[in-house]
């Protein structure tokens, strides 16, 4: 809308109807005034800007003073001040506001429509702020209060310890997620990325944070880690809700209006926590359809959900975020989400739910693949190449350093793991590397004294609370199968002669309910693989990695847990005994192998194991009852 010259502009005759800032009649003057709302950073106040050389109507029907154009006279601070008082000398008035101009000398005359106004009275005004800056202001600031800044993939307290690609490792998967990504008629938009612990999980997500910081996407990232205290479920919304205000406006205006409304939603469950902070606000991203504007794709990304301190909580962030996930298409949102995290007996249930898992990609990283060994390779030999040029005056240039058989032996250790190649790199990184590499052969040797720094603590505190997370009631059976599963694996039993043992097997050796058995294990499903219940007859328990199967057989040796060796020796005599006597009273005969008893024990449905069917499937693909089995012992 344009407006005349103020000079044309006349006074308005007292009427009866008269209201605050009104202009006269006049078929060249606007029908209502020219009420300009801002907001100054320094003073928060509101403008009224009516032009100059203009007469303003009292409530009484008097005119009051003329506005005169602003002239030579400077002024220090643009704007206008606000202040309770009724005349040119600044005498108080009962319903007068006396506004004093302040415009600095550096706007041209006239550039404003009340331009070198000063010592006029406006008798009853309606004013209005607007205070949008300031809300949205104090309601980031209450949301980051309730965040996890240390989470983040730039935060300092990362800086340093956050895992990072080698840029010549998991090349087939980053270029996957890259065009993923970037593919805006994506049919999954919530990728869960799983696998065992120190495979590489986090070091895919960092990439991704830092992939789309580079190329200008938006993003919203939280690193769990329970020993970083990072773990508390009722800060993962506020941090991921916090991160999405910094990066869009309209989102943050949405975000604001909802907590100035109810802030109580920060102590809310997570479903209305994520409903509200993150699924409501989102609409304001909506894509445009037929817009010139490239689309740009925004990502949630929540890394080590298994790290969240209470299970029925991650089965509430699932859910938000797969039904997230599954809407954006038909909403137009750009979001993609990731979900990283340990397959863990809670997780993989809900996931694997028929309900959830369209719309969902789903992949594992695996570990002692020959394309996980190769990296592992990559990580080794660069770390050490990059070490010798770093530490140059310590080596000569003919020595070679570290040999190649000290290489092979690490790289035959990891297997595939990503986190025990960086502790190695790592460790040795230091101001005496060879000595630091002396010690880490010596612990995969095992001939490190107690005095001596063990390299792989950081493992060893991993796996130790892994088997602390198992309930107290549960532990012991916990480490009796897995050490009974090491000494099998290893015929460290020679009166039993076994080679492998079936997962049901164990379970009936030392009576242990299906129930029991597996409420046992399955907090370890990072580090150990379990067969389902249908398989448990054919497979058998397998250590992810034998770092972990190293911790257990040194915590049951030193008796870390309550458990001590001589115990789980005795236990598993005990049991062999009983099996003994049970066999021989059903007619078995005295004289009969381990291996028999394990074959028989694996299909057996007997003691307190309970699987669904009450035959045994033979090695010769036949079904027999259990009487056709004691009888082949008989035979036998």
């Amino acid at each position: 809308m344009s407006y005349p010259d103020p000079s044309s502009w006349t006074s308005m005759s007292p009427s009866s109807t008269a209201s605050p800032f009104r202009f006269a009649s006049s078929s060249s003057v606007p029908d209502d005034p020219v009420f300009i709302q801002e907001e100054s950073e320094r003073s928060n106040r509101a403008i009224y800007h009516p032009g100059a050389g203009t007469t303003m109507q009292t409530q009484e029907g008097q005119e009051g003073q003329e506005c005169q154009p602003f002239g030579s006279e400077s002024h220090a601070e643009p704007g206008y001040r606000f202040s309770q008082t009724g005349d040119a000398e600044g005498k108080t008035s009962s319903n007068g506001i006396s506004l004093t101009s302040s415009v600095s000398n550096s706007i041209a005359p006239n550039t404003s429509l009340f331009s070198g106004a000063h010592h006029f009275t406006v008798n009853n005004p309606i004013m209005v702020a607007n205070d949008r800056p300031e809300i949205e202001r104090k309601m980031l600031k209450l949301l980051k209060k309730n965040a996890m800044a240390d989470g983040t993939y730039d935060s300092a307290a990362r800086h340093y310890t956050a895992p990072r690609c080698h840029h010549n490792t998991r090349i087939s998967l980053r270029e996957r997620l890259v065009d993923w990504l970037l593919n805006m008629g994506r049919e999954e938009s919530l990728f869960w990325l799983y696998g065992p612990a120190g495979v590489g999980k986090s070091a895919i997500a960092q990439y991704i944070m830092e992939y789309c910081a580079q190329q200008g996407f938006p993003a919203a990232g939280l690193f769990l880690s329970r020993a970083n205290k990072h773990d508390d479920p009722n800060r993962i919304i506020p941090s991921l809700a916090y991160q999405l205000a910094l990066a869009y406006p309209t989102y943050r205006q949405r975000i604001s209006d909802i907590l100035s409304m109810d802030s109580t939603i920060l102590e809310k469950r997570l479903p209305l926590q994520f409903q509200r902070l993150i699924d409501e606000p989102a609409d304001a991203l909506r894509r445009i359809e037929n817009s010139n504007v490239k689309p740009r794709p925004a990502l949630l990304l929540l890394d080590g959900l298994d790290e969240c301190s209470a299970h029925e909580a991650q089965r509430e962030l699932i859910e938000s975020f797969t039904s997230f996930a599954s809407s954006v298409k038909a909403r137009q949102l750009p979001f993609v989400c990731i979900v990283t995290s340990r397959p863990e007996w809670q997780i993989v249930s809900i996931f694997n739910a028929p309900d959830l898992t369209s719309g969902v990609w789903q992949e594992e990283l695996p570990m002692d693949t020959p394309e996980a060994c190769q990296d592992v390779s990559v990580v080794l030999r660069d770390g050490f190449r990059h070490i010798k040029n770093k530490h140059s005056d310590a080596f000569s240039a003919d020595v070679e350093w570290p040999t190649r058989t000290d290489v092979q032996m690490i790289e035959s250790v990891a297997s595939g793991n990503m986190l025990f190649a960086s502790l190695v790199v790592t460790f040795v990184d230091d101001d005496h590397p060879t000595t630091q590499l002396e010690l880490c052969l010596k612990s995969l040797q095992g001939k490190l004294t107690s005095d001596e720094r063990n390299p792989f603590d950081p493992l060893a505190a991993l796996y130790r609370g892994l088997l602390l997370s198992i309930p107290p009631t549960l532990l012991h059976t916990a480490l009796l199968v897995l050490y009974f599963q090491l000494l099998v694996s290893e015929s460290a039993l020679p009166y039993l002669s076994l080679d492998e043992i079936s997962a049901q097997a164990i379970a009936n050796f030392f009576s242990i309910e299906q129930a029991a058995f597996y409420g046992s294990l399955k907090r370890l499903r990072s580090v150990l693989s379990i067969p389902l219940p249908t398989d448990a007859s054919r497979k058998c328990l397998v250590f992810s990695h034998t770092t972990f199967a190293d911790y257990v057989k040194v915590a049951v040796q030193m008796g870390y847990f309550g458990l001590h060796e001589v115990d789980a020796l005795t236990e598993i005599r005990v049991a062999c005994i009983k099996w003994h006597q049970f066999l021989v009273g059903r007619g078995a005969g005295k004289d009969f192998s381990g291996s028999m008893l394990f074959l028989g024990l694996g299909r057996l449905p007997l003691i307190k194991y309970t699987p669904s069917s009450s035959y045994y499937y033979s090695s010769y693909g036949t079904t027999h009852s259990i009487e056709a089995m004691l009888e082949s012992y008989e035979r036998n």
